[in-house]
């Protein structure tokens, strides 16, 4: 099932951020957004059979999330918690 796939290498590819290198408190925030945004969509899709426009909208939104996150790929884990608490608080 390519959904779940997509589900896999998104959720893994949020818990890689963990390893990634640091631009700006913004744009961090922008990137877990943009993650949460694929995921939340994503889980709502898992149970179902998806349609072309669904999919593509998935599509859609892992791109701007690699988009927004290709700056942060190789940062600390430690790093990132921290940035990501930051945004929780804002």
């Amino acid at each position: 099932m390519k959904l779940l796939q997509i589900l896999k290498s998104t959720i893994l590819i949020i818990l890689t951020l963990s390893f990634t290198g640091c631009t700006s408190n913004e744009e961090i925030c922008a990137c877990l957004e943009a993650g949460k945004n694929l995921n939340d969509y994503a889980s709502k899709l898992i149970t179902k059979e998806v349609n072309e426009q669904e999919l593509k909208k998935m599509e859609d939104l892992k791109s701007t999330k690699n988009k927004k996150c290709a700056a942060f790929k190789t940062m600390d884990g430690k790093k990132m918690m921290e940035l990501k608490a930051d945004c929780e608080g804002n």
